[in-house]
């Protein structure tokens, strides 16, 4: 590719990536991508390289290792700093990347619903993007990371102004990646220990937040409330605000300790520990 810069796009979910991908090839970027990313950059008559095309080799059954292959990766972890990085990649054939956009298939929602057997489940279980993520979030001061569809206008904004995107913003969307990962990696492992040993020796929680409070213990600390990740959403945890202002954190915390006020929760488990 010609491109001063290169941005790898490929995610599950789609919104904004169409408009975030012409915005990229305005300022310059060449645009790789795979599978369905792919199809829809086409179809809205973006010219892209597909990753395959790049790689000059064909997918692996299934596409599930696609993005782990070691020329994709080495582009990503390559430091611009060093010479023997950018010559090893001029013998890969593969351009640095500068911007990766990826994010994982909602696992969570699958095991929410609670209707596909375990090992079709892990079918959903996206090994490859992890990987990608990972890597950008590691090589942060060369490589700008993003997951999240509402950090695509922020990026867009501070290239068209500054032509760069600061290191504060890059570590912070990078730490951000690692804490999207490890979402999804304790998803997964709630999923599977669901029968394992109560107390093991070593435990991750995901949470996912389900509110945000007007206030915390006192109006001014901020709080919100978060459910586990997969599962099924009940309690006040599920509810709905139908008049008022939002709740705050001793309205949950009457909630707790006054159960006769909640006849139904008297039918529920037991509520899980919370910070």
């Amino acid at each position: 590719m010609t491109a001063k810069h290169t941005a790898f796009l490929s995610v599950s979910d789609k919104t904004g990536i169409v408009e975030f991908a012409f915005h990229l090839s305005k300022l310059g970027f060449g645009i790789v991508s795979s599978g369905g990313t792919a199809k829809l950059l086409k179809q809205s008559e973006l010219e892209i390289l597909e990753l395959k095309d790049l790689l000059q080799t064909p997918e692996a059954p299934g596409g599930r290792v696609r993005l782990s292959h070691p020329k994709l990766l080495a582009a990503v972890l390559a430091d611009r700093g060093k010479a023997d990085d950018l010559h090893e990649l001029e013998r890969l054939g593969m351009p640095p990347i500068d911007l990766v956009a990826v994010n994982l298939y909602p696992l969570a929602e699958v095991i929410q619903e609670g209707a596909e057997p375990q090992q079709d489940v892990m079918e959903f279980l996206d090994v490859s993007a992890t990987a990608v993520l990972r890597a950008a979030a590691r090589n942060y001061r060369n490589v700008i990371v993003l997951h999240d569809p509402k950090d695509y206008p922020g990026i867009v904004e501070a290239l068209v102004e500054l032509a760069e995107v600061s290191l504060e913003v890059r570590q912070s969307l990078a730490a951000k990646a690692f804490h999207y990962t490890a979402y999804y990696d304790s998803t997964v492992a709630q999923f599977l220990s669901a029968k394992a040993e109560r107390l093991p020796e070593e435990m991750v929680i995901g949470l996912k937040k389900a509110a945000e409070l007007r206030y915390g213990e006192n109006p001014h600390q901020q709080a919100a409330l978060y459910r586990l990740s997969g599962a099924r959403p009940w309690g006040l945890a599920a509810a709905t605000l139908l008049h008022g202002k939002p709740m705050t954190y001793e309205h949950f915390c009457l909630w707790r300790w006054r159960p006769s006020s909640w006849p139904s929760s008297r039918s529920r488990p037991a509520p899980s520990p919370s910070t």
